[in-house]
């Protein structure tokens, strides 16, 4: 039956446009019975046919039943962009950060739906991600007799619970597809009855979660030719496939969140105030580089953690320890002065000298603190202040542990 209303237009304030969304109300069904070519039956006997004809085409749910281009970007872009998460938020951080094309910002700031609009420079972060990957990759000879372990293990001892449920799918993909095909014959023979689309849409359902499950059980079952055969052949499989790309080009942006699953930005500030400083916590998982998912003893084992600062350190932070250690010796402002390996002055010194003592007072040993809501007392730091301003978080984010 002819449908209007599955869209309409909604007005977005902070740019005057308008933009097509779902109808939440549904479409509305219009009867047209002069445009009628076929009759009810038939209609549903064709269809019933059309479905039997294409079954197992077009694009198949990934393992968690997603369509594949959800969340794929729609342009190409280089890495970190649209990969990179915002911690506050979950929505991904997007080049362009507060006019400046270097840098990436995230995008719910634009949008008045985050607080943090600090961005941080994108291709100084790729830098960081191939520094952590190169020191990785230096580290893996040492691991050769433990990967070798894990690979014969994983290929001389199949998991036995993996040929169970891969069995059972089987039977159950023969038995679903034996009703299907009882269903058609009874459609043809005897027509649609009133409980027929119930008994359609079922066995639909039946079919999407069969191919989850094989989707799913199949990116398990790992094959030895698809692991490399030694340390030097991962080695030589990352320069490849990774490092030899250009850091800046599309082809790198595409291929590096394959070994850089998760990417978040978050907020620090000194004890002692001044603006919000950005910083990054990011994972290398060099197992992305396989075909297939790697045994949970192998991933463990190529999987690390990063944290690494995305701004400059203020002078009094980079000075402390030495300002410190100097004091206790001694040594008067003038006198720690002169000792200090880079130039600096009398007011630096002071206020450095405040930063220790509050840090003492404090019982701190790291002069940055995590910043969890937008301060209140940094003139700079406004847009949670705008009447436009309302904090929501990405539908389905969960905010993980730093």
């Amino acid at each position: 039956m002819p449908e209007r209303g599955n869209k309409y237009t909604k007005k977005v304030h902070q740019t005057g446009k308008r933009q097509s969304v779902k109808n939440p109300e549904g479409p509305i069904a219009i009867e047209m019975p002069h445009l009628r070519i076929l009759a009810p039956a038939d209609f549903d006997e064709l269809r019933a046919a059309l479905n039997e004809k294409n079954n197992g085409r077009g694009r198949k749910p990934n393992s968690k039943g997603e369509d594949p281009p959800l969340g794929v970007q729609r342009k190409r872009t280089r890495f970190p962009g649209q990969h990179a998460q915002c911690w506050y938020c979950g929505r991904e951080l997007v080049w362009g950060g507060n006019g400046i094309k270097e840098n990436l910002q995230c995008k719910g700031s634009r949008k008045w739906e985050c607080w943090n609009s600090v961005g941080m420079n994108g291709q100084v972060f790729t830098g960081h991600v191939v520094h952590a990957i190169n020191g990785m990759s230096s580290e893996l000879p040492n691991m050769e007799e433990q990967y070798r372990s894990i690979v014969e293990k994983a290929a001389e001892a199949p998991d036995a619970r993996l040929l169970m449920d891969l069995n059972q799918l089987t039977a159950d993909e023969k038995q679903l597809a034996k009703e299907v095909k009882n269903f058609n014959n009874s459609l043809r023979e005897y027509g649609p009855s009133p409980g027929f689309k119930e008994v359609q849409d079922e066995l639909k359902q039946r079919q999407k979660s069969l191919i989850i499950r094989r989707t799913t059980l199949e990116r398990k079952s790992i094959s030895i030719s698809d692991l490399p055969d030694s340390i030097g052949d991962l080695i030589n499989l990352l320069q490849t496939a990774f490092l030899s790309l250009a850091t800046d080009s599309y082809e790198f942006g595409s291929m590096l969140p394959k070994i850089v699953p998760s990417v978040f930005l978050y907020l620090v500030r000194m004890i002692d105030g001044g603006p919000c400083l950005p910083r990054v916590k990011f994972t290398v998982d060099l197992s992305g580089s396989f075909e297939s998912d790697a045994p949970a003893e192998l991933q463990s084992l190529l999987i690390r953690e990063f944290t690494v600062d995305m701004f400059e350190i203020p002078k009094r932070a980079k000075i402390r320890e030495d300002v410190l250690r100097l004091r206790q010796e001694g040594c008067n402002a003038k006198e720690t002065i002169e000792h200090l390996s880079e130039p600096s002055s009398t007011k630096m010194i002071k206020s450095t000298d405040r930063l220790n003592a509050q840090m003492v007072e404090m019982g701190l040993s790291d002069p940055f603190q995590f910043q969890s809501e937008p301060p209140n007392d940094y003139a700079k730091f406004r847009r949670h202040l705008n009447p436009r301003y309302s904090f929501s978080m990405k539908e389905g984010y969960t905010r993980p542990t730093l």
